[in-house]
């Protein structure tokens, strides 16, 4: 499944671990009043931990899509921004993205991928009541 979804985003030159974490930082911005999102809450919305998303972070500031910097109301606090660059790359990819899931929703049927979604949040759900993080 996650080779399909590489392979339609591959245009737009990002993985789609890489399309989540744009994703979850576009969501993340527009729910706040600021424009960019701390490593913290970050992570926790990504469910991985700090030292991993920090590591995914690093080819996307690189490419120039996001920008890490120490918060202005908290140095000690990263906070994670898109670029112009990163929101455009961002609206791309959702467009691949899109296409993607109507591939799998074709190559497996809607019902398959309602149960395969079900499937996972319930998997989810219960390592996070095993593991304390529900």
């Amino acid at each position: 499944m996650t080779q399909l979804y590489d392979h339609v985003l591959a245009p737009c030159g990002l993985r789609i671990t890489q399309y989540s974490l744009l994703t979850q930082l576009t969501q993340l911005t527009q729910r706040t009043t600021s424009d960019g999102v701390a490593i913290g809450p970050l992570a926790d919305a990504l469910d991985m931990d700090r030292t991993t998303l920090t590591r995914n972070l690093r080819p996307l500031i690189e490419a120039g899509l996001l920008v890490l910097a120490a918060s202005p109301t908290d140095a000690r606090v990263r906070v994670v921004r898109l670029t112009r660059a990163g929101r455009t790359r961002h609206a791309q990819a959702a467009r691949l993205w899109r296409r993607a899931q109507d591939e799998v929703e074709q190559k497996l049927g809607k019902p398959e991928v309602l149960s395969l979604h079900r499937l996972f949040d319930g998997l989810i759900e219960t390592l996070d009541e095993k593991t304390g993080q529900a």
